[in-house]
């Protein structure tokens, strides 16, 4: 882990038989591994929290592949320095999508847990924080001039998205060294017909709003 002001990496699955491969790779790159509901995503990372002391909770999803440490260490110290219940890079998006970096305190996410009700709210695990900024201490982080391109997909939801990324990689990976995102974007700008592969896929809206 090259993020600096991360001290310990839980991967929280399902218990479903089909993430068996996947605690089982988890396990065996050393990461604690927490299995709960499959359809409660939220409360199965408030029972997560039963296996760890942490006070502070850092959140990525399986599905950003290029994630940064740089950006992953900034988004934390503008909590830290906020002294927020929640800060992200991805209120007022400013990065690519697939960067998404999510920072909130254990107790705001337990106080989502018991009065977060809507399916949406258990689905997102953070939506009814970012849904209630009355209720919670909301913080935004923006990205560098050179780093930011909002409309940029580097998640992996569609066979475009998949494309995309496989031709990133192809030209960019180099074993042991993680892919920065200023080298992604640098490239991607040069190669304008690659960034054009997932333009047109439109993120799916919840509660009437894409985030």
């Amino acid at each position: 882990m090259q993020a600096t002001l991360i001290d310990e990496v839980m991967l929280a699955t399902t218990v479903s038989s089909s993430d068996d491969d996947l605690a089982t790779i988890g396990r065996a790159m050393g990461v604690r591994v927490f299995r709960g509901s499959e359809a409660d995503v939220l409360g199965r990372f408030v029972a997560a929290l039963s296996e760890i002391h942490a006070d502070v909770v850092v959140r990525h999803t399986a599905d950003d592949p290029l994630l940064d440490a740089t950006v992953i260490d900034t988004v934390i110290g503008s909590f830290l320095k906020e002294g927020c219940d929640y800060a992200s890079n991805m209120i007022e998006r400013s990065w690519p999508r697939g960067l998404d970096t999510e920072v909130m305190s254990r107790d705001a996410l337990e106080c989502s847990n018991r009065e977060g009700i809507r399916p949406e709210d258990r689905e997102h695990v953070t939506i009814y924080m970012r849904t209630n900024p009355n209720r919670f201490q909301l913080h935004n982080v923006k990205a560098l001039p050179q780093e930011t391109w909002p409309d940029l997909r580097l998640c992996i939801d569609t066979p475009e998205d998949q494309s995309l990324l496989e031709k990133v990689f192809d030209a960019l990976y180099v074993p042991g060294r993680i892919i920065r995102v200023g080298t992604v974007i640098d490239w991607l700008r040069e190669h304008s017909e690659i960034a054009a592969l997932n333009a047109s896929v439109a993120q799916r809206p919840t509660l009437g709003k894409v985030y």
